[in-house]
């Protein structure tokens, strides 16, 4: 578990984990909030990293706001074409539709409805 207050030193140095794995998000640096010096550091982690590279030391309270995570894109394979292709793979039919159900957020029941000829 991260600590919410950490040193200057110790802050810098996590801030290098904002990036990996999460893309480019989007982070806010928020310095000396209702203070005389009070600043903003917007963009992605590595630029607001860039931003920081330059200065000797962070000082004052910090706060850290990053952008909620994107999901990938959305799969717009016909769901027949999703299942028989992880069937192609060796996957049981069950199974393909199951997976196919978790990736797209629906029900195993739905899929398998869609799935059943129309008539």
């Amino acid at each position: 578990m991260r600590r919410p207050i950490e040193s200057s030193r110790a802050w810098r140095l996590s801030s290098r984990s904002w990036e990996p794995g999460r893309g480019a998000r989007q982070v806010v640096v928020a310095r000396e909030l209702t203070k005389i010096h009070e600043e903003f550091l917007r963009g992605t982690a590595a630029q607001v990293r860039a931003q920081l590279a330059g200065r000797d030391a962070v000082k004052g309270e910090i706060t850290l706001l990053i952008a909620k995570a994107t999901g990938p894109a959305p799969d717009d394979t016909p769901l027949d074409e999703a299942v028989a292709a992880l069937m192609r793979d060796g996957m049981p039919r069950m199974d393909a539709i199951k997976q196919v159900a978790r990736r797209r957020g629906l029900s195993k029941r739905e899929v398998y409805d869609r799935l059943l000829p129309k008539g």
